[in-house]
């Protein structure tokens, strides 16, 4: 369980108390945008596929479908990554709205870039809560 808050800095919060993850990495976000393109469109092929009639031009333009499929998943693996190592390299010391390094700030204070409340154990489980795998 976390430690209460102080007055100062204690948000709005719901009646229930959950952790919240920290957000995503840009090109973890842009991957999943591009991949449901191309899954929507091969999903639309592949409907249009269990007709009988030109089954041929139908099955060759899946495969352009599958390209952002591909890429987009690179993407994600790759955004994944990197943020990772972006929040593993700040030891944890990064916004978990904005992504903005606060690593010159005290242990409780406001981002500069969001004006997000925060305290450095709340910013290490949100990202605890993304990366699981990463020992912060």
């Amino acid at each position: 369980m976390n430690p209460p808050r102080p007055a100062s800095v204690a948000p709005i919060m719901p009646a229930f108390d959950y952790p919240r993850k920290g957000r995503s990495h840009p090109m973890e976000r842009w991957g999943r945008i591009i991949m449901c393109f191309g899954l929507v469109g091969f999903g639309c092929l592949f409907f249009r596929w269990l007709r009988p009639a030109d089954n041929l031009p139908t099955l060759l333009g899946a495969g352009g479908f599958m390209l952002p499929c591909i890429v987009g998943s690179l993407l994600i693996m790759t955004g994944r990554r990197r943020g990772a190592s972006e929040v593993l390299g700040r030891g944890g010391r990064l916004c978990p709205r904005c992504r903005y390094p606060v690593t010159h700030v005290a242990e409780m204070g406001v981002c500069p870039e969001c004006g997000e409340p925060f305290t450095q154990q709340d910013n290490l489980a949100a990202w605890r809560a993304k990366y699981p795998w990463l020992r912060l």
